[in-house]
């Protein structure tokens, strides 16, 4: 990004929620110039808008009014049910694994509406270190609006078939490879891949995840056939493939 100046920047920050994974934060940040960090002034709620002396946009006073939706109080509320108060909740949350999918399926969705808008209206992100109040200039992240596009790829290797992706955005010009990413959203998929998030509308992030770590998958001999017909056949069918 451009060096920032003395005004409040309104950026994402993508932060880990202590149950739900990672979620998005709408807040004001402030540049240091002497130890050239930004610091948050602010995170931001519907309610606490009119408390900063900021023009803020539309666009951004939706996002804020998204981000609210899944807000700690408002997850209680719309998902507590016979789990009576918000400590009790979150153990039920913590412990009950398809209540916990269940909400983080909720959570996703609304994180990709606050993408879209912060990607047309290009507003930054920021990756959020744990335990850490500063944010460094190398920390921002821009957000593609354009949904990029996996590639399967096929390799018969001696007796065994290597697998592996990568992916094509901004109509094929970009190669980008995994490996090193990072998944912020599962379904819909957002991924951070080197200083740019992506979003894949067509993959769900669990078939990616294995190749933020290694660069292919080996399938054995044993089961390329049964890996063929459960796997590979779909793919073919639904994305671009490359087979050698």
């Amino acid at each position: 990004m451009d060096h920032p100046d003395a005004r409040p920047l309104f950026s994402i920050l993508i932060r880990k929620h202590r149950f739900f994974g990672r979620i998005f934060s709408a807040e004001l940040l402030k540049f240091n110039a002497d130890n050239q960090m930004f610091a948050s002034i602010g995170r931001l709620s519907p309610k606490e808008l009119k408390r900063f002396k900021y023009p803020f946009s539309a666009s951004e006073i939706e996002m804020v009014k998204t981000i609210d939706q899944y807000s700690d109080g408002q997850l209680w509320h719309l998902f507590k049910k016979n789990a009576g108060s918000m400590p009790e909740f979150f153990k039920l949350a913590e412990n009950d694994a398809d209540v916990k999918a269940y909400i983080r399926n909720y959570i996703e969705r609304l994180m990709l509406k606050v993408f879209d808008l912060a990607a047309l209206h290009q507003i930054p992100f920021f990756q959020k270190a744990e335990n850490y109040d500063f944010i460094a200039i190398d920390q921002c992240l821009e957000a593609e609006s354009e949904a990029a596009e996996p590639v399967f790829h096929f390799e018969l290797k001696r007796k065994d078939l290597l697998y592996h992706l990568s992916a094509s955005a901004k109509g094929g010009t970009d190669h980008l490879s995994f490996l090193n990413g990072d998944l912020i959203c599962y379904d819909p998929c957002l991924i951070r891949i080197k200083t740019k998030l992506y979003k894949f509308s067509s993959v769900d992030g669990r078939k990616i995840s294995p190749f933020l770590s290694k660069p292919f998958v080996t399938i054995q001999e044993s089961m390329i056939q049964k890996y063929m017909e459960a796997f590979v056949w779909k793919a073919i069918t639904s994305h671009r493939v490359a087979a050698k």
